[in-house]
C-alpha cells in the first residue's frame, strides 16, 4: 500500500543512500526523464542533474542533507535536471531517515516538483511588473506632456482669441467711422460729381467691410468663437431683402434674376436670418460674378417638417462658367480658387465658400455643388429651423376678389414662369403659362371661345421673340381680347416707361424681383379697377410706389430722447451723435465709464449708450455699478421702474460678446460699424414705452 501510494503522488520522489545511489524511486520522477523505475535504480543521482557537482549546487545539496539530519526547518534547493524535454527546473526537499540502530546506515528521501513552467511565469510577471512600471512611468511623463501641452494649447487659444476680439474692435472702430460719416456726408447738398466720389468711397468701405468680416468670421469659426442666433424672423421678408440687392447686380449685368420659394415651405422661423443671409449671399453673389449672361436663381425647397422644426433646401443655379470638376473638392478649403486667373479677374479671398460651409454645418445641414464647364453650376445646402408658433394675424388672408382668377403667365424664361406660378397657386387663381407671344396670343383666344376669359395677363417686357409691349398691344388692338388686364413685368425701368405703357393700355408696371407682397396687392387693385364706371377717368397705371402710397400709414409716436453717449473715440462720437441728434434726440456725451457714471447720478436721462472698451472704467463695470444704484432705489413715478435702458454700442463681435453685456445689466447690443437705420431700429423699441 506505502508503494502504491509513493507511486501515485504527484511529485516525484528518490530514496537514497549516503553515497547518493537511488534506492528508489516513484513514477513522478521517472517521467521528467521518460524512464522507468528501473532504469534509474542504482543510479548515481548527481548523473542525472546540470551543475549538480558544480561548487554552488554541491553546496546547496550538502546543506540542505545537513539540516535535515539535524531537523532544521530549512528552505528548498532549486536544481535543473538533464531531461529528455530539455533542462527542467526542479524545487528539492530532502528527509533523512535515521534507522541506523535496526538496519544500519540513514538514508535520503527527496521530494521533486518541477516548477519549470512557474518560474517562468515568475519571470514573465516580473518582465511584466517592469514594464507595466516603465509604461507607467512613460505614461505619468507623457500626461505631464500633454498637461502642459493642453495648457499651452489652452494660454495659446486664450492668445488667440484675445488677439482676435482686439482686431475686431480696432479695425470696426475707425470703420463706423468711415462709413458713418460717409453717410452723413451723402446727407448733404453735394453737386452730381462729389455724390458720385462719395458713393464711390462708400462702395470701397463697403467693400472692404466684407472682407474684414469674412477675415474675422473665417478667424471666429478656427477659434471656436462663432455661434447662432435664434430669433424670430421671416423667410420671405429675409429672401426679398436679399433679391433687392442681388437682383439689380444681376440686372446691371444683363442677367435675369429670379427668387422661388415653394408653396409648401414655411416662412415663419426661428434661427439666425443673418447667417443665413451670409450664406446665400456669397453664393448668389458668386453666381452673378460668374455669369456673363443667362440667369441666376435661388429656389427653396421644403426638406422636412415636424411638429417644431424644419429642414430647408435651398439652391442657388446659375448659367455661368462652370467648374472643372478635378478642382470642385477645393471649393470649400480656406483662401483656396478654382484658378488663380479668377481672383485676378472676379476678386475674392477664397474665404466665402469655405465661411459658407462652416455656417451650414452649424445650422444643421450640408453643402454641395454640381456643375459643368460652360453650363453654369447649382450650389446647394440645406438648414434646420425652428418653427414659430403662428398665430391668425400671421396667416395671410386671401380675398375671394383674387381666388380663381383667370390669370395668363406671358414669359420666355422658365423660372420666372414658374416663380410666377408658384405665387398664384399659393392664391388659389386659375392660371395658365405661355412661354412666347404667338402662344399668349392662341391661349388667349382659346379662352375667350370657351367663354372662360382672362381677366389679367402678366406679361415679360423682354422677350426674344416680341417685346412684351408689343404683345400688348397686339391684344388692346383686338376688340375680342381687349378686356383682359395688362400688368407688365419688367428687370429695369427706364424714364417715360410709365406714360408709355399707360398709353399702350396697361394696368400695372412692376419691376423684377416681384415681391410676393406686393404682386398679390397689384392683382388685387388691377381687379377692382378693371371695370371703371361710365364717365369714369381711366385709372392711373400701377406701379410700386402707387400701391405703397395706398397703405395705410402706420403712425410711430415720435419721441424725443435725452441720451446719455458714452464713448471714448473722438471719430465714433462724432458719428453716434450727428446721428442721434439728426433724428431729433438730444445727446451729451462721456469719455469714459466712470464720467458716464458721474453723469447718470447728477443728470436725467431717457437712455444710454455705452461704449465697451473704454479707459478708467469700462462699459461693463460702469453698467453694473448703474445697476446696483438702481437696486437700492425705490421704484419711479407711475409704473415704471426706476431702471434707464443701456444699449451696449461696440466693436466687440466675438462669440460670448452679446451674453456678456447682457449679463452685465445692459438691454441691448448695437455692433459698430453701424448705419443710422441701425441706430433708429435699436432706439426704437425704448422711445414709445419711456415718460415724454
Amino acid at each position: 500500500m506505502l508503494e502504491i501510494l509513493i507511486d501515485h503522488l504527484k511529485c516525484g520522489v528518490t530514496v537514497l543512500d549516503k553515497s547518493q545511489t537511488i534506492i528508489r524511486v516513484n513514477s513522478a520522477f521517472s517521467s521528467l526523464f521518460n524512464k522507468n523505475n528501473n532504469d534509474l535504480e542504482g543510479t548515481i543521482l548527481a548523473d542525472w542533474f546540470t551543475g549538480f557537482f558544480d561548487k554552488k549546487a554541491s553546496e546547496r545539496w550538502d546543506r540542505m542533507v545537513t539540516e535535515a539530519e539535524q531537523n532544521i526547518q530549512s528552505p528548498d534547493g532549486q536544481f535543473k535536471v538533464k531531461s529528455d524535454q530539455g533542462i527542467r527546473l526542479l524545487e528539492a526537499h530532502v528527509v533523512v531517515i535515521d534507522e541506523s540502530t535496526r538496519q544500519g546506515d540513514a538514508f535520503l528521501i527527496a521530494y521533486w516538483r518541477d516548477i519549470t513552467e512557474i518560474e517562468a511565469l515568475k519571470s514573465e510577471l516580473t518582465d511584466l511588473k517592469f514594464m507595466a512600471e516603465s509604461a507607467g512611468a512613460e505614461l505619468t511623463e507623457t500626461n505631464t506632456i500633454l498637461t502642459q501641452a493642453y495648457q499651452e494649447a489652452e494660454a495659446a487659444n486664450k492668445a488667440k482669441s484675445e488677439f482676435l476680439a482686439n482686431m475686431s474692435h480696432e479695425i470696426r472702430t475707425p470703420m463706423n467711422g468711415v462709413l458713418g460719416m460717409i453717410e452723413m456726408l451723402l446727407e448733404t447738398d453735394l453737386n452730381m460729381e462729389q455724390t458720385d466720389y462719395a458713393d464711390s468711397v462708400r462702395s470701397s468701405a463697403e467693400s472692404l467691410l466684407v472682407l474684414i468680416n469674412d477675415i474675422l468670421d473665417f478667424s471666429k469659426i478656427e477659434a471656436g468663437k462663432l455661434d447662432l442666433e435664434s430669433i424670430d424672423f421671416n423667410l420671405r421678408v429675409t429672401l426679398e431683402e436679399l433679391n433687392d440687392v442681388m437682383a439689380l447686380k444681376a440686372y446691371e449685368k444683363g442677367i435675369d434674376y429670379d427668387c422661388l420659394i415653394r408653396k409648401e415651405v414655411p416662412t415663419l422661423l426661428k434661427g439666425d436670418p443673418a447667417r443665413l443671409r451670409q450664406v446665400l449671399t456669397n453664393l448668389t453673389g458668386n453666381a452673378v460674378k460668374f455669369v456673363e449672361r443667362g440667369e441666376v436663381a435661388i429656389h427653396v425647397d421644403l426638406v422636412s417638417e415636424s411638429e417644431n422644426k424644419v429642414e430647408l433646401l435651398f439652391e442657388i443655379i446659375d448659367t455661368g462658367i462652370g467648374i472643372p470638376a478635378e478642382k470642385i473638392e477645393r471649393l470649400f478649403k480656406s483662401f483656396s480658387q478654382v484658378d488663380t486667373s479668377t481672383t485676378r479677374k472676379y476678386g475674392g479671398t477664397g474665404l466665402g465658400l469655405k465661411i459658407s460651409k462652416q455656417l451650414t454645418e452649424l445650422m444643421g445641414g450640408k453643402i454641395s455643388v454640381e456643375s459643368e464647364m460652360g453650363k453654369g453650376s447649382t450650389f446647394r445646402f440645406s438648414a434646420c429651423f425652428e418653427k414659430r408658433i403662428t398665430s391668425g394675424a400671421d396667416l395671410e388672408e386671401i380675398p375671394q376678389n383674387i381666388q380663381k382668377e383667370r390669370i395668363l403667365i406671358v414669359d420666355d424664361n422658365l423660372t420666372s414662369r414658374k416663380v410666377l406660378a408658384e405665387h398664384l397657386n399659393s392664391w388659389g387663381c386659375d392660371f395658365e403659362t405661355a412661354e412666347s407671344s404667338p402662344d399668349a396670343l392662341d391661349k388667349l383666344a382659346q379662352a375667350v371661345a370657351q367663354e372662360k376669359p382672362f381677366r389679367i395677363a402678366i406679361i415679360s417686357m423682354l422677350m426674344i421673340d416680341a417685346s412684351g409691349e408689343e404683345l400688348g398691344n397686339r391684344i388692346k388692338q383686338n376688340p375680342r381680347l381687349s378686356r383682359t388686364a395688362l400688368v407688365m413685368v419688367t428687370t429695369i425701368g427706364q424714364r417715360g416707361d410709365a406714360v408709355r405703357l399707360k398709353n399702350a393700355g396697361f394696368s400695372a408696371f412692376l419691376i423684377r424681383p416681384l415681391k410676393k407682397s406686393l404682386l398679390f396687392d397689384c392683382l388685387r387693385t388691377v381687379i377692382g379697377a378693371i371695370d371703371p364706371g361710365d364717365g369714369d377717368a381711366p385709372p392711373d397705371l400701377i406701379t410700386r410706389f402707387t400701391l405703397q402710397d395706398q397703405k395705410p400709414e402706420t403712425v410711430t409716436p415720435t419721441v424725443k430722447l435725452n441720451i446719455l453717449l458714452a464713448e471714448d473715440n473722438p471719430m465714433n462720437q462724432k458719428v453716434a451723435m450727428k446721428m442721434l441728434q439728426k433724428l431729433g434726440h438730444d445727446v451729451s456725451v462721456a469719455d469714459d465709464g466712470q464720467e458716464a457714471l458721474d453723469m447718470f447720478l447728477h443728470e436725467s436721462f431717457d437712455l444710454i449708450l455705452m461704449d465697451g472698451n473704454m479707459p478708467n472704467l469700462d462699459g461693463l463695470e460702469a453698467t453694473r455699478r448703474i445697476r446696483e444704484i438702481e437696486a437700492r432705489q425705490k421704484p419711479g413715478p407711475g409704473d415704471l421702474p426706476a431702471r434707464i435702458p443701456i444699449i451696449a454700442l461696440t466693436a466687440n463681435a466675438m462669440k460670448g460678446d452679446r451674453e456678456r453685456f447682457l449679463a452685465a445689466g445692459m438691454d441691448e447690443f448695437l455692433t459698430k460699424p453701424f448705419k443710422k437705420k441701425d441706430l433708429v431700429e435699436v432706439l426704437e423699441p425704448f422711445g414709445p414705452r419711456l415718460p415724454v
